[in-house]
């Protein structure tokens, strides 16, 4: 776990910001936020979750996971 909060990147942090601004983004709303496609999300959301970054209570995302 350590090694992982010395290793947030700019886009985890984008993605972190996007979420905390507005919890009920949808995926393609993020990917859009993020210059990425909305798959490309998934996995950086979810690890979020795991990692309790985020609650897992997120209207959009959540609901998705």
């Amino acid at each position: 776990m350590k090694r992982m909060q010395e290793d947030l990147s700019q886009f985890d942090s984008k993605l972190l910001k996007l979420l905390s601004a507005n919890a009920r983004m949808s995926w393609a709303e993020l990917a859009v936020g993020l210059g990425v496609s909305a798959p490309a999300v998934t996995v950086p959301v979810r690890m979020t979750l795991t990692l309790g970054l985020v609650g897992a209570g997120l209207g959009g995302v959540g609901a998705v996971c």
